[in-house]
């Protein structure tokens, strides 16, 4: 990169030490100058090249973040880093006539007899914006998971749980605060609508109570699925892995499975990112509605990270956000430690 930007300015010099720093494995050090450099011409570069930029910076501390976890080895790090280099690199020539017209004094206005300037070329016809194209199997990934979330219904209360390993079903202590309501209560399977709008056959399953743990202050019970009504076993549904090893981070895109005001399964994920995270708790901008007590909060690979329980903090009298028990808090407990990490 360095010294292949044409002009003289100092918008190229400082183009040309961003990529100078990319090369040499400054990778931290060119995002942060590229990031500022960017900011500083608000007004004058296209917002989405900022942004562009600011999800470059988070997607390198995720790798950070996730080599300090030892989730990735070296090779994988080293992949990872020279991936983003060359998108970070591609980005920064696309952006370089852009910077440098931001930087470059305006044109006169042409005098009577001179000549226009040349037509700008077209337009590029598609370009890569956030870097977020996903395989579409990711969706199939979505849909199976969904199959373990089931509507929750007790004579004390209703709400959402969902299945993870060993036929468990995690819940809201709220919606099932006791043995005793855990033995009136039931979990629905595929309460749901098809593709044709109309009711899909839905799976009754009793509880356990015998096998019921629950915290107050961490808003969680756990209890064994028994036999279910139809004689279907629980396995049918599948269940739902959780992330325990990282904590999900401000702007990560979250999505919660549910059963919102007790209506067939829904999901929110439209505008859902963390908003911020205040252990045991975090908080999030996705829709729930009463009845989504003890549903899912997933991550970008359809892993627990959170159990939602509640609405979130207020501005200017009205709700910004929801929020949820970091799933990490609860594995922790001594209550449920000996169940989660078994």
């Amino acid at each position: 990169m360095a010294g292949i930007i044409e002009g003289g300015s100092a918008g190229k010099s400082s183009l040309d030490e961003i990529g100078s720093l990319a090369e040499t494995g400054q990778l931290d050090r060119a995002l942060l100058k590229f990031y500022d450099l960017m900011t500083g011409l608000r007004g004058q570069v296209p917002s989405q090249d900022i942004t562009v930029v600011a999800i470059q910076r988070g997607q390198l501390k995720e790798i950070q973040r996730q080599t300090a976890a030892g989730i990735l080895s070296r090779d994988e790090t080293a992949q990872a880093l020279a991936k983003l280099t060359y998108q970070m690199l591609g980005h920064l020539h696309m952006v370089a006539d852009a910077v440098l017209q931001a930087g470059a004094p305006h044109q006169p206005t042409l005098a009577r007899g001179e000549a226009p300037a040349p037509n700008p070329p077209p337009p590029k016809l598609e370009a890569l914006v956030n870097d977020c194209l996903i395989n579409i199997a990711w969706l199939e990934q979505g849909v199976a998971v969904s199959r373990a979330v089931c509507k929750v219904g007790s004579a004390f209360n209703a709400g959402t749980g969902f299945v993870i390993a060993g036929g468990l079903l995690v819940t809201n202590n709220h919606v099932l605060p006791t043995k005793e309501a855990a033995r009136g209560a039931v979990a629905i399977f595929n309460f749901q609508d098809g593709l044709d709008g109309t009711p899909k056959p839905t799976t009754v399953y009793r509880l356990i109570a015998e096998s019921f743990v629950t915290d107050a202050a961490l808003d969680c019970s756990i209890v064994r699925i028994g036999d279910a009504v139809a004689g279907e076993p629980v396995a049918k549904w599948g269940t739902i892995g959780l992330e325990l090893t990282t904590l999900p981070q401000p702007d990560d895109p979250v999505s919660i499975i549910q059963h919102p005001l007790g209506a067939p399964k829904r999901i929110g994920m439209l505008k859902s990112v963390v908003a911020k995270r205040d252990a045991p708790y975090f908080f999030y901008t996705t829709d729930t509605r009463e009845g989504s007590s003890g549903s899912p909060v997933l991550d970008i690979r359809w892993r627990v990270v959170g159990l939602h329980r509640a609405a979130g903090e207020k501005a200017n009298g009205a709700y910004v956000s929801n929020q949820g028990v970091l799933m990490q808090a609860i594995a922790a407990h001594r209550t449920f430690s000996p169940i989660l990490q078994a």
